[in-house]
């Protein structure tokens, strides 16, 4: 008999929300995350995307809020992620999961307005969603008191890392009362990163749902190797390359195409859109409010493929994309991982192509 969301002790306005967005049965994070963090226990979870590992914190989260109300600037729970894009997408996913209670959240992230953050924290929000950076900047003004704050999600542990947001970190951790529960998730858990899960965390409950490093088995992956005569011609070579792979990809419904480079990102969308491959661009030079746009189009269906940066390859959660492309090798293995996690997510399959030389 499978494991339901009714079976793991979530307040009745939480498998309410569940049930109205259409899922049963929690994942293995999910089910292994929910009854110890509803039980007060500290969470070191290590999994790769698109196993549910949002829902598998906010959901236990919610259940506890729903049973009390913020004080004047001082939020109960925190939670912290390396991109804005991230932030977003976990407010949507609260929003959907604590519409049936009184629960308020605020995204605080840069790109964005300072006096209308300001404002929106005199509300007194329940659950704080932020970039560490920001975060620090309102602290430090003496515009927002974690005091309260008695539940903090660290979510990406390995990207905060990667992006040098440790620092932060701990001037946050040195603002929360001594008694809290942190959940620390992480994709990786490199050297670095579990030195510090061990100096914050007090006996947590390990989960680990995949070998670390490892890709999900519902993603067929493939590498596609050109001959390059020359730098000057690599570009051009590997772009056309490019156009007739999605041409002869029958089951392509959208994808996201990754560039190392930011200008590259540029240049491969004007080369793509030149010969007729519409398609729109991310990077992190782009404002918010046209990162949203492009994010929009992309997960509404209106633009097919998006071309990116690795701004794209952590947190974003669009369901439907059935092919990655690789126009650049990553650097590394984990942007690899997390890169190719953009398709097969929640049980679907996903392709991704990797072009080499």
């Amino acid at each position: 008999m499978s494991l339901e969301f009714k079976d793991l002790n979530l307040e009745k306005t939480v498998t309410d929300a569940i049930r109205d967005a259409g899922y049963n049965n929690p994942t293995s994070v999910q089910g292994k995350a929910i009854p110890k963090i509803l039980n007060g226990l500290d969470i070191l979870g290590i999994a790769q995307t698109g196993t549910g590992k949002t829902a598998s914190y906010l959901l236990p989260l919610i259940s506890k809020l729903s049973k009390d109300r913020s004080r004047a600037l001082m939020p109960r729970c925190l939670i912290l992620c390396p991109t804005r894009e991230l932030a977003l997408q976990i407010s949507k996913a609260f929003s959907l999961y604590s519409k049936h209670t009184k629960l308020t959240d605020l995204v605080i992230i840069g790109g964005t307005s300072y006096k209308n953050q300001e404002k929106a924290i005199s509300k007194s929000p329940d659950v704080i969603i932020a970039t560490p950076g920001r975060l620090v900047d309102h602290c430090s003004k003496g515009k927002l008191l974690l005091t309260q704050t008695k539940f903090l999600v660290v979510d990406e542990g390995d990207r905060m890392l990667d992006m040098g947001f440790i620092p932060d970190i701990k001037k946050i951790l040195n603002l929360l009362p001594i008694k809290k529960q942190i959940m620390l998730f992480s994709a990786t858990m490199p050297n670095e990163l579990e030195s510090i899960a061990n100096k914050i965390l007090i006996n947590p409950f390990k989960i680990e749902i995949t070998p670390q490093g490892s890709t999900s088995n519902v993603i067929e992956q493939k590498v596609h190797i050109i001959e390059i005569t020359s730098n000057k011609d690599m570009f051009i070579k590997k772009s056309n390359h490019l156009i007739l792979t999605i041409e002869n990809e029958r089951s392509l419904k959208n994808s996201i195409i990754f560039c190392n480079r930011k200008r590259d990102v540029e240049r491969l969308s004007k080369f793509l859109s030149a010969r007729g491959i519409k398609n729109t661009a991310l990077h992190g030079n782009l404002n918010q409010i046209v990162r949203n746009e492009v994010l929009n189009s992309f997960s509404s269906g209106k633009t097919k493929n998006l071309i990116a940066s690795d701004v794209a390859s952590r947190g974003l959660d669009i369901p439907e994309v059935s092919h990655v492309f690789n126009f650049d090798i990553p650097i590394n293995l984990e942007d690899y991982v997390h890169r190719i996690g953009r398709t097969g997510r929640a049980g679907k399959t996903g392709k991704a192509i990797t072009i080499g030389f």
